[in-house]
């Protein structure tokens, strides 16, 4: 049974302040969105149950949309009705639903965003927490001192066939993003600004919606809805942020399977999914971002060079699958379901979770015959050319150590997991990501 396949017939709720039809739904409600139809196909029943507009009760892509007024609502629909298991996603500024739940049932918390600078996400407890990024992880242990696991579920990417599209032959900046304060569209066009008196013929574009349309008062840009991106991304040289919070990589993904680099500041979210010089630059702070703009769209200039570096991004983006998002999500609830039943059994899991450490352990595929079976749900499986590859999450080189002898592989190379391992999971990067560029194609610094 696959893991996405251990939450049939399972109920779940995601609750969230808004659906993803929402007019102020962005990449955090798009993220959740494209997991939870995922469930819905492999026969989990969710319920999503947000405040906001629209119907009380609605179907969206399968999913059950329950929406209701305030906090309170919230607070009084999961009082009265059942279900296996909640997705917590209200945010930073809501009390913790899994003190309101206690041991009704088990709560796997999202932190989709990080509060700005000077401001701190609530701890809550020792719980399961799910990052989006390795490095959206690091800032809630340092700076927000969560306890309990963080496990990082990143976003994926829809494939898009073909080849790239066809650019425009001026140099074009596309910047897909809703119209909302966090992303900070009139800082970004005050950059682009002073970008243009660089670059000659640049031309930008704004895909997006919501009800703060950003102050556009130069001939140079054209703003559309977000109907309009994938048709304006096969135009762009480029795509663009000044966002400091509220970013979560989907954009960047997006943009970069139909083959266009990424230019933004060096934040939590962004920084994991820019390979620096070959699918993106990243600036310092935001009085770099025009420099980097220009440098960047100096180098695309060269033809020969801006195919590389679409190929580079539609490499990257294959990497990013919303199948593999939406499997190792279910993996978490399941865990904590699982821990559930044995807590309830007075009994305690064979292997206890070490907040922040994984480890990868490698051995010749057919050593055993389904690795998977004797493994915790989070934990992961990849073979390629003739090598199984396990992400043992939750223990360090000693613990991995007993998993492989318990799977009766005595000999297995064992390794301390990086950013990039807990990114991308137990797979090998495409070989283009790793080669070094040919002559006229070096990284700049």
């Amino acid at each position: 049974m696959s893991t996405g396949q251990t939450l049939a017939g399972r109920r779940v709720v995601v609750v969230s302040q808004r659906d993803a039809g929402h007019p102020l739904a962005g990449e955090a409600e798009y993220y959740l969105h494209q997991i939870a139809l995922r469930w819905v196909a492999w026969g989990t029943r969710v319920t999503w149950l947000c405040t906001g507009t629209g119907a009380p009760n609605a179907l969206v892509d399968g999913i059950e949309v329950r929406r209701v007024r305030g906090l309170g609502g919230i607070y009084r629909w999961l009082a009265a009705s059942r279900f296996d298991a909640v997705v917590d996603a209200l945010g930073e500024t809501a009390p913790s639903l899994a003190t309101l739940l206690g041991r009704r049932a088990p709560v796997v918390r999202v932190a989709h965003r990080l509060p700005q600078a000077g401001r701190r996400l609530s701890a809550r407890g020792d719980g399961m927490t799910v990052a989006l990024s390795p490095s959206a992880g690091h800032e809630l242990r340092r700076r927000h001192r969560v306890q309990g696991p963080i496990i990082v579920v990143p976003p994926g990417a829809d494939p898009v066939p073909g080849q790239p599209g066809r650019r425009a032959t001026e140099p074009t900046v596309v910047v897909v993003a809703p119209f909302q304060t966090e992303q900070r569209l009139d800082v970004l066009l005050d950059v682009l600004g002073s970008v243009a008196e660089h670059v000659p013929g640049l031309r930008v574009e704004i895909v997006g919606d919501g009800p703060e349309p950003p102050r556009v008062a130069r001939g140079t840009v054209t703003v559309h809805s977000g109907h309009a991106a994938d048709d304006a991304l096969r135009r762009a040289w480029v795509t663009a942020s000044a966002a400091e919070t509220g970013v979560h990589g989907c954009a960047v993904l997006e943009a970069a399977a139909r083959g266009v680099p990424c230019v933004g500041l060096d934040v939590v979210g962004v920084r994991d999914l820019v390979r620096t010089g070959r699918t993106g630059w990243l600036a310092d702070d935001t009085k770099d971002l025009g420099a980097t703009l220009v440098a960047a769209l100096t180098r695309l200039a060269d033809a020969d060079h801006a195919s590389w570096v679409a190929k580079q991004c539609q490499a990257w983006a294959g990497v990013f699958r919303w199948e593999r998002s939406a499997r190792l999500m279910a993996s978490v609830v399941a865990g904590q379901l699982a821990a559930e039943r044995f807590r309830l059994r007075g009994r305690g899991q064979r292997r206890q979770a070490r907040p922040d450490i994984a480890t990868v352990a490698t051995f010749p595929a057919g050593a055993v015959a389904d690795p998977a079976a004797a493994l915790r749900a989070t934990d992961e499986v990849g073979v390629a050319g003739g090598t199984v590859s396990l992400l043992l999450r939750g223990c360090d080189e000693v613990d991995a150590a007993g998993v492989v002898e318990r799977l009766g592989v005595p000999d297995a190379r064992l390794r301390l997991a990086g950013q990039e391992d807990l990114l991308v999971g137990p797979r090998d990067l495409p070989a283009v990501l790793v080669e070094q560029p040919e002559p006229g194609q070096e990284i700049p610094v």
